[in-house]
Order: C-alpha cells, then structure tokens, then sequence
C-alpha cells in the first residue's frame, strides 16, 4: 500500500466515507477498549503495551 502522499492525485486524492465509516467504527471502539484497558495496568506493562502499539505491534489485531 503506497502512503497518501505517493499517491498519483496527491494532494488532491479523494475517498469515500462510506467504504471508510466500518472501519472507522471498529477503530473507535477498539481504541476506547484499549483507553479503558490502559487505565488498569502498572507503569511496566503501560510502558510496554504503547511501545507495542506505536510500531506496530498492535496493527496486525485491527487488520484482522
């Protein structure tokens, strides 16, 4: 997958939002549970889950 800005019509790419709106959704929501989730660990495991979840640890879970 090329990033938005390899793109042929970058800056001006267009998207459909509807096509987006699920995944958007499930991000959401994911997200709140992680939020939540976070709140109830020790400093360590925090320290790990957000390293985990900044490279790209956490991403292969949300493609699924």
């Amino acid at each position: 997958m090329k990033w938005n800005w390899q793109q042929s019509d970058w800056p001006n790419f267009r998207w459909d939002g509807e096509k987006l709106a699920h995944m958007e959704a499930r991000f959401l929501t994911q997200s709140g549970v992680v939020i939540g989730s976070v709140k109830h660990l020790g400093e360590d495991d925090r320290a790990s889950l957000t390293i985990d979840v900044m490279t790209g640890g956490g991403a292969q879970d949300i493609r699924d």
